[in-house]
Parts: structure tokens; sequence; C-alpha cells
């Protein structure tokens, strides 16, 4: 008689999210949108030192994933439910690849209320600020002149831009 183990493949994290969420589309015969993002967990030693664990994270489904690009930003303190798979790939010039990763099913808020209402007006909030920016520094709005291209920067200078995962200077 031969044994069959059951096995149980579920994690659950409550982290701060290290990046906002970077939409990519899937190739293949059924392709769908899907975020990758990190989340950083920590432990707090009782002789005061600590250690954080970085997690990469992907979040499958085009409404999810337009949800999560939407909603969830660097910083914001989540609980995350899913389960740790191996997924593998080639890229365009046939190179294969591996990675690790927490295959997302649930993505719950867990700061406090008024930092997700501000998170829900983030675009008005936004607007605002440009807008007082712009009139205290006297400077019209470049795609209001009707030249789209004035102001922008290109991927690689915008990647220079940004801080590192292990940079992110919060606290749990």
């Amino acid at each position: 008689m031969q044994n069959d183990y059951n096995s149980f493949n579920q994690t659950i994290l409550i982290g701060r999210i290290g990046k906002d969420p970077e939409l990519k589309r899937s190739k293949g015969k059924n392709p769908q949108d899907f975020v990758k993002f990190s989340v950083a967990t920590y432990m707090r030693f009782s002789s005061g030192n600590k250690s954080t664990t970085w997690h990469q994270c992907s979040y499958w489904g085009d409404t999810r994933a337009a949800w999560a690009q939407k909603y969830v930003k660097k910083g914001m303190l989540m609980l995350i439910v899913g389960k740790y798979e191996n997924r593998t790939w080639k890229t365009a010039d046939g190179q294969p690849h591996k990675i690790t990763e927490m295959k997302v099913d649930f993505i719950g808020f867990m700061g406090a209320a008024s930092d997700i209402a501000k998170m829900d007006n983030r675009e008005e909030i936004a607007k605002e600020e440009q807008s007082k920016q712009q009139a205290v520094d006297n400077v019209p709005d470049p795609q209001a002149q009707g030249d789209p291209g004035m102001g922008q920067i290109t991927d690689q200078e915008e990647d220079a831009q940004k801080p590192a995962d292990e940079e992110i200077p919060f606290e749990f």
C-alpha cells in the first residue's frame, strides 16, 4: 500500500510594500496582466538587532493587476496571502529564467483608515499639489502648451531616480 501524503503551501505575510506594483503582460496562448512587487517583513530580536526579509510577489489577472496598480503603493502596510511557487520562462533571445516568488491570492490593507482614505484620493491630491507648485513657480503645464514630450524622462533616468528596495526608510 502506497502512502499518499497531502501537502500544504500557504503563506501569510504582514509587511510593507517595497515599491509600487509593476504592470506586466504574460505571453503565450492565454496572455493576462499581472503585477510584480516586493514586500518587506522583519523580525526584531531581544538583542535589539533586526532582520529584514524581502519577498518577491506576483498578483495575476487583468482585474486584480489593475486594482493593485491603482491602490497598492510603496510603504503601505499590507496583509498578503498566497503560496510560494517556482516560475520559469524564456526571454526573447531564448535565455531560460527561473524565480521563486509568492503568487498572491489576497491583498488586504493593514494601515490606518485615514492612510487608506488618502490613497483613494491620491490622484486629486496630486493634481492639487501640482497646481500649487505650478502657481508658486509660475511654470505652465507643458502638456497644456500642446507639447506632450516636454518634461518627460526616459526609463533609464526614471530607474536611476528610484531607490533600491533595501534603501526604503520605514519602520514597522
